[in-house]
């Protein structure tokens, strides 16, 4: 029997080729987060959440304690549990579960956000949302870029100052580590 590239072409499991790619790629888009520090709730929800700590019994690893961002989620509670069972809180791996949960979602919420600022540009909250977007991704001037551009708007907005103070300290942090 001979070598034949078109057997061995035949023999070769695209879709799940593909599939490896998507994700591989994927990640290497997202490299850039894994340094990215918690961020807003990730203090209530993973590091204040004593919830989490523990895998038994298990109604204790799907509920949340009052107030939390994960009350009334038990599956994200329980998904969290797992991720801290499985690494503490070392953040890389919450944010390598959250891509490849979320990939693909957060380039459609970045399209939505950019359109609606074309057609408004004074739209404080999808400034506000597309900087925790970008922030997600890392892109941490841009994000603070937007902040300030909803400040402008609404000076006052607590939470749109939260986040660019989060943004400019995250961006300094990451400076510092370079």
């Amino acid at each position: 029997m001979s070598f034949s590239f078109r057997n061995a072409v035949r023999g070769i499991h695209w879709q799940g080729l593909l599939t490896e790619l998507l994700i591989l790629a994927g990640l290497a888009v997202y490299l850039n987060t894994f340094t990215v520090p918690f961020l807003f709730d990730d203090y209530p929800t993973l590091v204040d959440n004593s919830h989490l700590r523990r895998l038994w019994p298990l109604t204790w690893a799907l509920q949340a304690p009052a107030d939390n961002p994960l009350e009334g989620r038990p599956l994200a509670s329980l998904s969290f549990a797992l991720n801290y069972a499985l690494s503490g809180l070392h953040v890389w791996s919450y944010h390598v579960v959250n891509i490849l949960v979320y990939q693909g979602q957060l380039p459609g919420a970045i399209e939505h956000y950019r359109q609606a600022l074309q057609s408004d540009p004074t739209l404080v909250e999808a400034h506000n949302n597309l900087g925790v977007v970008l922030i997600q991704l890392g892109e941490l001037d841009a994000a603070s870029d937007h902040f300030s551009a909803a400040l402008r708007f609404n000076p006052t907005h607590a939470e749109v100052r939260r986040n660019l103070a989060t943004a400019l300290a995250s961006r300094e942090q990451h400076a510092d580590t370079r």
